[in-house]
């Protein structure tokens, strides 16, 4: 028999604390895990370009080239922690979706630029 004062200790709602929690790690652990191997692969992309003249590669392939293999995984470093404390300082759900919706635009056009066509004029005679 049940006096509403006490909720039963079996309510559907126990646990969804630590539930969320773990699922907020999961994610944070999976963001950082693709922007590492997102910085791996630029670094194994950025040899290729590496004996074109700057007027040739345009400026976002420069930077990504030049500046991607530190400053990505450093960027996924930061969003995990972002991630993470989201919870510790903003309660609402909404703050989630934002930084959800964030990111993966961040991560969509890191790889527009990485795959975007480099073309290369033909002016331009490679020396043998």
């Amino acid at each position: 028999m049940q006096t509403g004062i006490n909720p039963p200790s079996s309510s559907p709602h126990s646990g969804t604390g630590r539930r969320e929690r773990s699922l907020k790690w999961s994610v944070a652990v999976g963001l950082m895990r693709l922007v590492w191997v997102i910085g791996w692969i630029i670094g194994r992309f950025a040899v290729m370009f590496q004996g074109l003249p700057p007027n040739l590669v345009p400026l976002p392939q420069r930077l990504l080239f030049g500046y991607g293999q530190l400053a990505i995984p450093l960027f996924g470093v930061v969003a995990a922690a972002t991630w993470v404390l989201s919870d510790v300082y903003f309660r609402g759900r909404w703050i989630q979706w934002f930084l959800f919706t964030l990111f993966a635009c961040v991560i969509v056009v890191i790889f527009v630029v990485l795959m975007a066509p480099i073309v290369v004029v033909d002016e331009y005679k490679a020396p043998r």
